[in-house]
């Protein structure tokens, strides 16, 4: 198992991107039924962002609990589903010459019938089968709501898992801070290996990634769409300003892990590692760098 807090010390590690858009425009299912359907598929995209330069792969595997599988039929292939994922990352990142680290991908359970205790049984499941696979960190990715949050980091305590983890909050709704402050709040006494944010921000990320550096005492993650129209923005994020927009951020020193999220695709993130490249990691006393 490869150590995070090691790699991140010195350079702001590269997380990949949106590898479910990729396999899409190759033909290929764009959820976790390539994994089964498409390997081969999967693995080239895999490839391709390891040829960017990123520093981090993530499995497709968001969504591999039995809530998530229902809609395939898949309820009972959880935990397999789970840890071939990881594995099959696992085996590209092998694959390359330079340390490439795998994070287990764990999305939010969207189903507002399920007890927290059923959440907690299906995310352990997942987890399982993520540690199982070889990944090197967890990464609860894209949350919106901290009870899940915190159903997922209460199912890794509860199945002895020891993985690192990263959290990123994607908020609903403008005023983005609050509800990104609540997160941090509720996780702030435990061990993270990075927090930060994930989704579609307009011209004020800086400004609200110094807000959050003013008080995480974690290294900071930023996972950036490229373009995505919604009810947060009147206009559509040209993708060639992601790294740009990413390297604002570094220059400042806040970021210790940057990325990419929708519409990200290997091209940005090679982009990405030059714009960044040469730049210091945020400073973060606790960990020691």
């Amino acid at each position: 198992m490869m150590d995070g807090r090691a790699l991140m010390r010195g350079k702001i590690l590269l997380m990949d991107g949106s590898i479910r858009e990729l396999l899409g425009l190759y033909g290929a299912p764009p959820d976790e039924r390539a994994l089964f359907d498409a390997p081969d598929t999967l693995a080239s995209v895999y490839r391709e962002f390891a040829e960017a330069g990123v520093d981090i792969l993530s499995s497709l595997t968001l969504n591999a609990n039995r809530f998530g599988l229902r809609p395939f039929g898949w309820e009972d292939k959880a935990y397999e589903t789970a840890r071939s994922g990881a594995a099959l990352t696992r085996r590209i990142a092998d694959s390359v010459e330079k340390p490439l680290l795998v994070a287990g991908t764990i999305g939010q359970i969207r189903s507002g019938h399920l007890r927290k205790g059923s959440l907690i049984s299906q995310y352990k499941e997942q987890i399982r089968g993520l540690a199982d696979g070889g990944a090197d960190l967890l990464h609860l990715r894209g949350f919106s709501r901290p009870s899940l949050a915190e159903c997922a980091l209460e199912a890794r305590d509860k199945c002895g898992c020891t993985l690192p983890v990263i959290l990123t909050v994607e908020p609903l709704c403008p005023p983005l801070l609050p509800q990104i402050r609540l997160f941090y709040d509720r996780v702030a006494g435990r061990d993270l290996l990075a927090f930060g944010i994930c989704g579609f921000y307009d011209r004020g990320a800086t400004d609200l990634m110094r807000q959050v550096a003013s008080f995480c005492r974690f290294p900071l993650v930023c996972c950036r769409d490229t373009e995505h129209g919604d009810a947060l923005t009147s206009h559509r994020e040209r993708a060639e300003r992601l790294p740009r927009r990413l390297q604002l951020m570094a220059r400042e020193g806040l970021l210790n892990i940057a990325g990419g999220n929708r519409g990200a695709f290997p091209s940005h993130l090679c982009g990405l590692r030059t714009a960044i490249g040469d730049l210091p990691p945020r400073k973060v006393p606790n960990f020691g760098f």
